[in-house]
């Protein structure tokens, strides 16, 4: 049995974490923990929208600061105020789409380590691309759940689990760091609402 097609229906069953090869999920769990469910995101509604949206962005946006550079030199207006007005326009929209590529890049490449479970004590999220980031919440520390489908999701029959459990990390911006609320997602799972309503249950067990 994979982490694959776990289900959450029926009695909770112990299962090793370890028999699943590269979706292996031990390095944070014991070795037989009960496993509730597991699941990996469909790589569709996880990969493909990030990557229309950078490359189609990319694509406009280069075609946009190619008609500027060429509208400037066809009325030859090269001039230092004109660069001083034009060059951060055109560096910050080639930024954006930079920035929307490379987060297609990453979940693309990010995807295949990509994998999510409910044992009996939380809930294990394992990302990254070369190296394996794990992250564990426990059911006692959740103070929010939310779900909610895109277009891509709905074809598929599946949808995205948010999870609020009161942690911050610190992002940098331009005035400097400061603190951000971290919410963990199941994206692209199946069945949202019954793992939703799953996680709602072992939330309110484990607070009695």
């Amino acid at each position: 049995m994979t982490a694959q097609d776990k289900s959450i229906d029926g009695a909770r069953r112990v299962i090793p974490l370890g028999n699943d090869g590269d979706t292996s999920l031990q390095t944070v769990a014991d070795a037989e923990e009960a496993v509730i469910w597991s699941d990996r995101p469909a790589y569709i509604p996880f990969t493909v929208p990030y990557t229309l949206v950078g490359f189609i962005a990319l694509f406009f946006i280069t075609l946009l600061v190619f008609m500027i550079w060429h509208e400037l030199y066809r009325k030859n207006i090269w001039d230092r105020g004109t660069l001083y007005v034009v060059s951060p326009f055109v560096l910050l929209m080639l930024s954006v789409a930079g920035g929307l590529v490379t987060r297609a890049i990453h979940r693309t490449l990010s995807w295949p380590k990509t994998v999510y479970a409910c044992t009996i004590s939380g809930i294990v999220l394992r990302k990254g691309i070369w190296l394996s980031d794990y992250t564990f919440i426990g059911y006692d520390k959740i103070i929010e759940l939310t779900v909610t489908t895109s277009s891509f999701e709905k074809l598929l029959n599946r949808g995205t689990v948010g999870i609020y459990a009161g942690r911050y990390g610190n992002r940098h911006g331009r005035y400097g760091s400061y603190s951000q609320n971290v919410h963990d997602r199941l994206i692209a799972i199946r069945n949202p609402y019954e793992v939703a309503k799953k996680i709602r249950q072992e939330v309110r067990s484990a607070r009695l």
